[in-house]
């Protein structure tokens, strides 16, 4: 009886946890950092590599998904810096397991007054996606999170 009731619980336990193999939450972390020696913005994201694929409509292994990546990242990610918009530069991108980074940058900043962000990644996708955005510019460090209806914020640094 007491083997019985040992291989119900690991057979109910095994299939508990394969039934939760898709996330239950959606969130990405996204890095703003402003580096006054090269005159530079940094961005970096981590993301859900399978949600990201879906949300550009390629896989990581496919030829196209660098250039899917680019204009995804230009159409959902709005970058100002001191009242201007800027463009952003697609860098690398690397998987690592279920973890996606994608490294991007705005080149030519020679001073950051106020960075205003709209972040929109994965939003297509997920009504509960949030983006958390972490700023480190001019030694102060700041934080926002992006959701559906409050998914721009401008902050002064």
């Amino acid at each position: 009886m007491k083997k019985v009731l040992v291989l119900l619980v690991t057979y109910i336990g095994i299939i508990s946890l394969l039934s939760f193999t898709d996330h239950e939450f959606h969130t990405s972390m996204t890095k703003v950092e402003y580096n006054s020696g090269s005159k530079e913005i940094k961005l970096s994201s981590k993301l859900d590599a399978e949600d990201f694929e879906k949300a550009v409509g390629a896989k990581i292994s496919d030829g196209n998904f660098k250039s899917k990546s680019e204009n995804y990242l230009k159409n959902n990610v709005q970058l100002s810096v001191n009242g201007s918009p800027v463009s952003i530069t697609l860098g690398e991108v690397s998987q690592s397991g279920e973890v996606l980074w994608i490294y991007y940058s705005v080149s030519n900043i020679n001073e950051v007054n106020s960075i205003e962000i709209t972040n929109t990644i994965l939003f297509n996708l997920f009504a509960d996606q949030t983006n958390i955005i972490n700023f480190f510019v001019n030694n102060k460090r700041e934080f926002f999170q992006s959701k559906k209806g409050n998914d721009s914020v401008k902050k002064t640094f």
